[in-house]
């Protein structure tokens, strides 16, 4: 880290990453199971036949600030100072990729931009203008995979169909929002017990009437409360 960062941020930063790795020894005495449900496969040309393969089903959604707090437990920081060495790290990691260089996370994996252009047969008809960042990757490393492999793995118990109303499901899920900030598909159906088909009509619904506000991308889109969004979005200079 270059002399210029101050002594008190190359601490902070330190002691973080020990907050993390006793964390990380912490997690391994703790049992742990990975859930999965079996899912339908159609044999492609068959339609008669079919598959079953596994999907994970999820216990919920951790977050940074679950970590913060988790690694204030088993050291000698703060969960606000985990939470802005985390920011720091962010920063790093943003500033790092936008100058051309690849991240890498040690022991977990590393990150790189991808490109994208308009096809062209020949470079001299592309111009550097034209060229956008698409996406960033994240290629996990083989010991990161390998700590996960070991795994247990469970059968998920699903909760039977219910028959909870639209309205009881909504008032369901505004009383989940209380005491949660985000909720997931999966959330959604273990808490109401319904399945895919009303899930989406319920999520349509919740969009179009600003109830749910979608966050991310498919399969790990999760969604928050719109009012909260709109109440913590920076107002536009002008606006009152």
């Amino acid at each position: 880290m270059p002399e210029k960062y101050k002594r008190g941020t190359r601490k902070t930063l330190s002691r973080a990453m020990s907050n993390l790795n006793q964390s990380i020894n912490t997690l391994k005495n703790t049992p742990m199971s990975i859930l999965y449900k079996m899912r339908n496969l159609p044999k492609p040309n068959e339609e008669e036949l079919t598959y079953l393969f596994p999907i994970p089903v999820s216990r919920g959604r951790k977050t940074l600030d679950d970590w913060a707090e988790e690694a204030s437990m088993s050291g000698t920081l703060s969960a606000a100072d985990v939470a802005a060495a985390m920011k720091s790290l962010e920063k790093f990691i943003i500033k790092s990729l936008r100058g051309g260089y690849q991240v890498s996370l040690n022991g977990i994996g590393s990150l790189s931009v991808v490109l994208s252009s308009h096809k062209v047969t020949n470079d001299k008809y592309i111009r550097a203008n034209s060229i956008e960042v698409k996406d960033v990757n994240f290629r996990c490393s083989k010991t990161f995979v390998s700590q996960i492999k070991g795994a247990t793995i469970e059968k998920a118990v699903l909760p039977k169909p219910t028959s909870y109303t639209f309205e009881e499901r909504k008032q369901r899920l505004l009383d989940y929002m209380t005491t949660n900030s985000v909720i997931t598909r999966s959330t959604y159906l273990a808490l109401n017990g319904c399945d895919e088909n009303i899930w989406r009509k319920d999520v349509s619904f919740y969009m179009v009437k600003k109830i749910l506000m979608p966050q991310g991308k498919s399969p790990a889109c999760y969604y928050i409360l719109r009012s909260v969004y709109d109440a913590n979005r920076p107002k536009r200079k002008g606006s009152r």
